[in-house]
């Protein structure tokens, strides 16, 4: 069981840190809109929704937990809108050690819903995570340093996500198996599709963000939210086999996977993002995440 648990908690980072650098590329030089990309990311995933709920339509799944469910899924992609308003000023790796914070509100969150207890370790790992995340999003402004607004943005993801994650692991019990309970959590980040439109004078807006993209972008964006969607399933999964906050804190690795994205990635498809390799930024990356893997050592312990 923790064999299966470590490699589903691993295998999200790998899968989310290819999509953090896929991204940015196409938000910064294709698609110039974080509800256009909310919307084509909830847009790829409906298809596969809808097959899940088709494959399980013998059972009985539409239940009052039912709506939670689906409503917790929402609360699951609606801070994407976020994600991509924060990648829009940093790198790819920056967003994947902002991320990492995300372990202190589900930790907080776990505690309050599901009784997970803060131990003193678990308290000492806090401030660990805390200072290197906030150490990440300190950006240099001549020379000065200032919290770039990328981390105010994560921030407000990171305690949504969390909540998300809480909840499913908490409602995941009432159902059948884990398929019907994550095809519904799955169905309910769909719902931005429908949500999105309705939006002030934003139908026409969306759809024009996606003229004149290259094929070969296309077909990125769609093997990135692919990617995105086999993160979401196999951080899903773990998350019923392990503590919800250990296995939010198995995002640490997503940095470290996000760098070496992002070395190599922006030679094959044009407009990725490329690392900057400066003497001070290397530094303060290396710091931070230092620090961030000694807290992820701490909840491990």
């Amino acid at each position: 069981m923790m064999s299966a648990w470590f490699f589903a908690a691993l295998a999200s980072p790998l899968l989310w840190a290819f999509t953090n650098v896929a991204d940015t590329g196409i938000r910064q030089n294709y698609v110039r809109s974080d509800l256009a990309m909310t919307w084509y990311v909830a847009l790829v995933r409906l298809p596969i929704a809808i097959l899940i709920i088709a494959i399980l339509a013998n059972h009985d799944i539409w239940t009052l937990d039912s709506l939670y469910m689906l409503l917790a899924g929402l609360a699951w992609t609606a801070p994407i809108m976020f994600y991509f308003r924060a990648i829009k000023s940093e790198d790819p790796s920056n967003i994947a050690l902002l991320v990492q914070m995300l372990p202190i509100y589900t930790l907080l969150i776990a505690f309050i819903l599901l009784d997970e207890i803060l131990s003193t370790t678990q308290l000492t790992a806090f401030v660990f995570i805390l200072v290197g995340g906030g150490l990440a999003a300190l950006k240099r402004l001549g020379q000065k340093w200032h919290f770039s607004s990328a981390f105010w943005w994560i921030t407000l993801a990171n305690v949504m996500w969390a909540t998300s994650d809480v909840l499913f692991k908490m409602l995941e019990t009432r159902f059948e198996n884990f398929w019907i309970a994550f095809a519904l959590y799955f169905l309910g980040g769909t719902l931005l599709v429908f949500l999105i439109p309705l939006l002030p004078n934003r139908k026409n807006l969306i759809f024009r963000h996606f003229k004149g993209i290259p094929l070969k972008i296309w077909g990125l964006m769609t093997f990135s939210n692919l990617m995105g969607f086999s993160g979401s399933l196999t951080f899903a999964y773990a998350l019923t086999l392990g503590k919800a906050s250990l296995t939010a804190v198995m995002l640490g690795f997503q940095a470290l996977f996000a760098f070496i994205f992002g070395l190599f990635l922006y030679k094959i498809f044009p407009g990725m993002p490329r690392e900057t390799l400066k003497k001070d930024k290397i530094l303060i990356k290396g710091l931070s995440l230092i620090i961030i893997l000694t807290g992820l050592a701490y909840l491990n312990s």
